[in-house]
């Protein structure tokens, strides 16, 4: 089950980046300073459209067959889709963005790789993970802390001198004959001394999902509401009815955001990418227990939390927070 949550919230992690990626492939800008006209056709003598602006974006559909020299640059017109307009500019006139939507998409592929390998990684040798990082918990905390809570003693060289009252074995004469009829007696055997450990870490799915699953609506919000440019943002004339303030002009059944609310929604899918890192980071394992100090045993030991209440492993009892 906990491959199968695995698998679904990298597989729904991925969908949401290819939608975010897949889509800038053929996306241009106006590099002249005057903007340029959109047609309803591949010629000069077409109806204008509208002027699309210096540096705007706008969406390659495809090119036409043939041709035209202007300013003495000889490029194929280029059908166009700006905002909720569609129509036909000259291609001449646009920004060769090829590189930089090359270099996202190989961003994308690596991105994509990256998330396979961690995924599998974490399902295939997490076992070993979790007892290598538990291993390293546990050395870090037997070099500074005894069982019972106190700090060990560093003498020279780095060695440690434990605390832990370990009986000594008693001496053994060597000529000494020992009596036939007394019961044996092992004096060799260390007594058994209960050594607290930290709790192994395990996975947890749904926190690992959850994490992707914000990441991914942050990034989605991001490439839907926040344009490149400062362009405005299309949303559908349904939404934000309430919310006059916010819309700053209504064209073809549609309305426009303002840049306060542009900024709004930048910041809280921001907002949304931070806590799903950090959710990836602190709640994607947790630990079935913890090290405290119990006063009935008089050491430290390790406790589990039941129904909301910190239960002693040893003793049974209690521990109070």
């Amino acid at each position: 089950m906990k491959k199968i949550l695995l698998i679904i919230s990298s597989l729904i992690f991925l969908l949401l980046l290819n939608n975010l990626y897949s889509a800038n492939i053929n996306n241009a800008y106006v590099s002249t300073k005057e903007g340029l006209y959109l047609r309803k056709c591949s010629s000069v003598d077409c109806e204008k459209i509208t002027l699309i602006p210096y540096k705007e974006k706008v969406t390659i559909i495809k090119f036409s067959d043939f041709k035209n020299t202007f300013y003495g640059i000889t490029a194929p017109w280029a059908e166009v889709k700006y905002k909720t307009h569609q129509g036909w500019v000259f291609s001449g006139l646009l920004s060769n963005e090829s590189i930089v939507e090359k270099t996202n998409y190989i961003s994308y592929i690596l991105l994509t790789i990256a998330v396979f390998l961690i995924c599998g990684t974490v399902l295939f040798f997490r076992k070993s993970i979790i007892l290598i990082i538990q291993k390293i918990l546990i050395l870090i905390k037997n070099i500074l802390y005894t069982p019972k809570g106190e700090l060990n003693e560093i003498i020279d060289q780095g060695e440690i001198k434990n605390k832990i009252a370990v009986p000594e074995k008693p001496p053994v004469m060597k000529n000494a004959k020992q009596s036939t009829s007394s019961p044996e007696i092992k004096i060799n055997e260390p007594a058994n001394i209960y050594i607290p450990q930290i709790p192994p870490l395990e996975i947890r799915p749904i926190g690992i999902m959850f994490g992707f699953l914000l990441i991914g609506l942050g990034m989605y919000i991001l490439k839907i509401f926040i344009p490149e440019h400062d362009q405005s943002s299309l949303i559908s004339d349904n939404m934000f009815q309430t919310l006059l303030n916010t819309y700053d002009s209504y064209e073809n059944n549609r309305w426009y955001l303002k840049k306060e609310a542009l900024d709004f929604l930048n910041i809280g899918s921001w907002v949304l990418i931070a806590i799903g890192i950090f959710q990836l980071i602190i709640g994607s394992t947790k630990r079935n227990g913890k090290l405290a100090y119990c006063d009935s045993c008089e050491m430290q030991v390790v406790v589990k939390r039941v129904s909301s209440r910190w239960i002693c492993e040893r003793c049974k009892e209690v521990i109070k927070d």
